[in-house]
């Protein structure tokens, strides 16, 4: 699943070659699949998804490009989403209820 083309994530992330396109649509498809799985959506695709839900997609990717080694800025605790992105979406999420 990709919420997002290869295209709008290159533009995210100011490529303009094709070096690094294997790697972008990697990082579009565990993206993709992080915020589908925050929203507790497995039926989003790119037809569907709203346009926060595409946006997360976009800044993630462009975090997980420009910071491939680690997060230097601390923003997220392992096993969860950046707070920018945690942000966008929070809005859409379906609260639980136990």
């Amino acid at each position: 699943m990709m919420l997002v083309t290869l295209e709008e994530a290159k533009h995210q992330c100011y490529v303009d070659h094709e070096f690094d396109d294997e790697l972008i649509n990697l990082y579009i498809k565990t993206a993709s699949a992080a915020v589908a799985r925050y929203l507790k959506r497995d039926d989003l695709s790119a037809e569907n998804a709203p346009i926060e839900a595409k946006y997360a997609t976009l800044a993630y990717v462009g975090k997980m490009y420009k910071d491939r080694d680690n997060d230097e800025d601390r923003d997220y605790a392992h096993g969860m989403l950046p707070n920018f992105v945690t942000a966008i979406l929070y809005p859409l999420r379906e609260p639980t209820v136990q």
